[in-house]
């Protein structure tokens, strides 16, 4: 009867999640009249409604240079942001990070890469989960000390991945993956954006509550399996 019922729940869960799942580099997003939550490069701020497109661009730096890469996604869309060719580059540097642009506001910087010691296994940020906020559609850093912000994945020990404990924590931050389990496309950063806050109408953006890190707390271990298969690469 407990196999049914877990079965039952991880069937209904999964038909809720998925359908808001998108990648953006595979899904094609009309973006020639974008919002601009954060500031467009005129330096002016439009308000957003949900499934409205937007751009982001992510910085990655490995202390030497830095690239920018943009992407245009849509408002209250979980979407998933996948920088093919990205490892070298990354593993150039044991310091190297990842910055989230929105307009002119920018994250707070994340490390890519564990820090080398003679005893421990090196690894990597296997994927990084970013929750923007919008006051009434838009980016507010008066109200929100920080409106994109990095959801950290470690356990409250900062030693594991909460989403799989066998899984290493890097820099006590995010879930990360050992060097020597994995390959270089592996390697390339990964980033998943949901929203949060409300639009420009009001009504309340939902998809940070699909990020896979919310679900630890459910008791349906068969279930929380699945979101792992979600977000690791293959």
């Amino acid at each position: 009867m407990k196999i049914i019922y877990l079965l039952g729940a991880l069937i209904v869960l999964l038909s809720v999640i998925l359908p808001h799942v998108k990648s953006a580099d595979t899904t094609t997003i009309d973006c020639t009249k974008p919002c601009w939550p954060g500031m467009d490069p005129q330096g002016k701020q439009t308000s957003c409604t949900t499934k409205q497109a937007t751009k982001l661009v992510v910085e990655l730096s490995n202390n030497e240079t830095s690239k920018f890469y943009p992407f245009c996604v849509l408002v209250d869309e979980l979407s998933e942001l996948t920088l093919n060719g990205t490892s070298s580059f990354m593993n150039a540097s044991e310091n190297s990070t990842v910055t989230l642009w929105v307009g002119s506001f920018s994250s707070d910087k994340y490390y890519y890469r564990s820090v080398k010691t003679v005893s421990s296994r090196e690894s990597f940020t296997m994927y990084y989960t970013v929750g923007i906020q919008l006051s009434s559609g838009v980016l507010n850093s008066t109200s929100v000390s920080q409106p994109i912000k990095f959801v950290e994945n470690c356990d409250s020990a900062k030693v594991a991945c909460s989403l799989d404990l066998t899984l290493p924590c890097v820099r006590e931050k995010q879930c990360g993956m050992y060097y020597d389990q994995s390959t270089e496309k592996q390697q390339d950063v990964k980033v998943f954006i949901s929203w949060t806050g409300t639009d420009t109408t009001g009504t309340p953006l939902r998809s940070y509550g699909l990020l896979p890190s919310n679900f630890r707390y459910l008791a349906f271990e068969n279930y929380f399996n699945q979101f792992v298969g979600l977000i690791t690469p293959q």
